[in-house]
């Protein structure tokens, strides 16, 4: 994850990694919920569904899908 980025873009690197770009600072959890934003917006799936459960602080994440 890569914060304060010149645009918001998702580079999926195989079928689990995804290297994702937000123009949000990571303060308060902003850059976070945008990763997700993304994230949910790309997999077409609900934002609801995701959750970050390693990384929350770090530019590397996991992101759980339930």
């Amino acid at each position: 994850m890569r914060a304060k980025a010149r645009k918001r873009q998702i580079n999926q690197i195989d079928d689990t990694h995804f290297e994702i770009s937000v123009p949000e600072v990571p303060q308060r959890g902003k850059a976070n919920t945008a990763v997700l934003k993304l994230l949910a917006e790309h997999l077409s799936t609900p934002l609801s569904s995701l959750s970050i459960t390693s990384g929350s602080t770090c530019a590397r994440k996991v992101v759980r899908i339930s």
